[in-house]
């Protein structure tokens, strides 16, 4: 019964929101302006239509039998349910989508279902060391990458880096990140390494020639005693200092990450026949005008986009849960 008094109160109070609303509306199109939207916590609480129309909705419900009082709840009550079942659908919809994009498979609506559950679970943890570790746990599983040795390091990164990824399997997160950040650190990082072994799968060589372009990896390379030592040595003749310091590059990447190098770090697990192709081809054209010395070419290339796609979706969908994910 008392349940059943809850429910009345509450049809009284949409009721005469809807009818406070309607009053306000009619007062402003008097005056020359109309609201689009008019907001019920924005009224005065004192106002005197409200009173008055508080007084009359009293005065109905009063009126009315059990039963009805009973129907109307029941009608009200089943409003608020079908709105939640909208919202907690379009957000399932759209996390499966998320979820699809990002680690490249389909998913059902149980699946998805089960892992926002999963999600969820992880958001209660307060460690943030342990909280990342579960999302390192859970974002390899889904990524596929479960046979990479990928490494998880806690440093304290430059200003302006909060996460980061290296072919060779280290993924860094900066000891000072913020929770909120967090989520998309992992799953955008992860993502790179998802893109890397996808590549090393479809075309082995290729993948290593463009590691060893890159302008980050020759700044590494450059630090080493082996460069140095070789670098000081005479240039063959007919050779430009360029060419000869690419050849000592490719000595150098050779010597230390030859092939079986990158499979002992569990290079080459992908399935090629379940890999797309097209898909493949743009990570590799976009690997090999990677220019991270170039602020502008680094954010557009569609390796960070495609990687910002996958960590801001998942992000963005961890803020929220419906309390009813079923």
């Amino acid at each position: 019964m008392e349940l059943i008094i809850l429910y009345i109160n509450m049809v009284e109070r949409i009721s005469s929101s809807n009818l406070i609303a309607q009053q306000r509306y009619f007062n402003n199109s008097q005056n020359g302006t109309i609201n689009n939207c008019v907001q019920v916590n924005q009224l005065p609480k004192t106002d005197t239509i409200e009173l008055s129309v508080k007084q009359k909705i009293q005065n109905q419900v009063s009126n009315l039998s059990t039963l009805q009082k009973i129907g109307i709840a029941s009608v009200a009550l089943l409003g608020v349910v079908f709105a939640a079942l909208i919202r907690n659908g379009n957000y399932i919809s759209r996390s499966q989508k998320i979820f699809q994009n990002a680690f490249l498979k389909d998913f059902s609506r149980e699946e998805t279902i089960n892992l926002l559950n999963k999600f969820k679970e992880i958001s209660k943890i307060k460690d943030n060391k342990q909280y990342i570790t579960e999302l390192f746990n859970l974002g390899q599983k889904e990524y596929g990458l479960e046979k990479l040795n990928i490494k998880l390091k806690f440093e304290e990164l430059p200003k302006g880096k909060i996460g980061c990824m290296n072919p060779l399997l280290e993924l860094t997160v900066d000891k000072k990140a913020k929770r909120r950040n967090l989520i998309n650190i992992i799953f955008h990082e992860l993502k790179h390494a998802k893109q890397n072994e996808m590549m090393y799968s479809i075309d082995p060589g290729r993948f290593i020639r463009t590691i060893l372009s890159r302008k980050s990896i020759q700044d590494s390379i450059k630090k080493t005693s082996l460069y140095q030592q070789l670098i000081k040595q005479d240039i063959p003749n007919g050779l430009s200092f360029e060419k000869y310091e690419q050849l000592v590059f490719r000595t150098i990447l050779n010597k230390y990450f030859p092939k079986t190098f990158f499979e002992k770090l569990g290079y080459g697990q992908t399935n090629v026949k379940s890999i797309n192709k097209q898909y493949v081809e743009k990570l590799f054209k976009a690997n090999e005008q990677y220019n991270d010395s170039n602020w502008i070419k680094y954010y557009f290339n569609f390796l960070e986009k495609d990687a910002r796609k996958a960590g801001e979706g998942i992000s963005e969908i961890n803020r929220y849960f419906p309390n009813h994910l079923k």
